[in-house]
């Protein structure tokens, strides 16, 4: 297996466990930093602890610059995007989300002076003009403008991070995705009113902060080892494109046709575009 695939397919592996994410947070019933403390303390604990019994307390003990840099990204990412699921609708928050590749190419660039080649440049327009069919279906308040920029902050924090592992390869970000972690969890804590949970609540949150988000953000930190950060990014479409299909058949949050629409031509813009780097990587 070459690197393309390898990357590929971890870092499809943990999209697909993020998907299920925007649901479970609207599901738990508790204020906004609540929600977030938790998410992140219980996400935190699990990293930490599997590290712990896999490579021994020294894996948690010494932090790179690249790597602290990373967690730093991270932790405004997982406060972000609780945030702003809270401001404004699932789709709107994966949709903006989405726009990661963008900012992931153009840090890219700057920074470790990858190219624009042709076939990442067709892929973003044309996911863009899905994600703008996608836009032009939701319906957004105006009060969830924050809500709006809280959700490109996550956008811009997550393609920095990725674009921090894509440059330091032999450097494992896991260690610093618990730090982010448990850095968030302290970052929230003057704003959390109460701690508790009402008891349906904690299976969805240990669900959440203790298997999946772990797994995804463990998975999406290592893909960048083995291809671009603008490649990890573009696999984000896959979430704007299933989570708000899940959160519509769960809890009747209808995107309507024209976001169908734009998350069809995003699918098989990004389904052509791995199978044309899978084809290039092999010859």
């Amino acid at each position: 297996m070459n690197n393309q695939t390898k990357g590929l397919l971890i870092t499809g592996i943990g999209v697909l466990a993020l998907i299920p994410d925007s649901l479970i947070i609207r599901l738990v019933d508790e204020a906004t930093m609540t929600v977030a403390f938790w998410r992140a303390a219980l996400s935190g604990i699990a990293i930490t602890a599997f590290l712990l019994i896999t490579r021994g307390p020294k894996s948690m003990l010494s932090f790179s610059l690249p790597a602290l840099f990373f967690a730093g990204c991270y932790a405004v990412n997982t406060i972000l995007y609780v945030v702003a699921l809270s401001l404004t609708t699932v789709a709107a928050t994966v949709f903006l989300l989405a726009t990661a590749p963008i900012w992931a190419l153009i840090i890219s660039r700057i920074f470790l002076k990858e190219p624009f080649t042709i076939r990442m440049t067709i892929t973003v327009f044309f996911t863009l003009v899905g994600i703008g069919t996608i836009a032009l279906g939701s319906s957004v308040g105006f009060g969830a403008i924050l809500g709006n920029l809280a959700a490109l902050g996550v956008a811009i924090s997550l393609a920095i991070a990725f674009t921090v592992a894509r440059a330091s390869p032999n450097i494992s970000m896991i260690p610093a995705t618990a730090l982010s972690y448990l850095v968030a969890a302290i970052a929230v804590t003057p704003f959390v009113n109460s701690y508790s949970l009402e008891a349906e609540d904690w299976p969805k949150m240990l669900i959440l902060g203790g298997a999946l988000l772990p797994l995804a953000t463990c998975f999406m930190a290592i893909g960048p080892r083995y291809i671009t950060s603008a490649e990890v990014g573009l696999f984000l479409v896959l979430e704007s494109i299933f989570a708000p299909v899940l959160v519509w058949y769960v809890l009747g949050e209808n995107p309507g046709p024209t976001a169908i629409m734009g998350g069809v031509i995003v699918l098989l813009v990004l389904t052509v575009s791995n199978i044309l780097g899978l084809r290039a990587k092999i010859t």
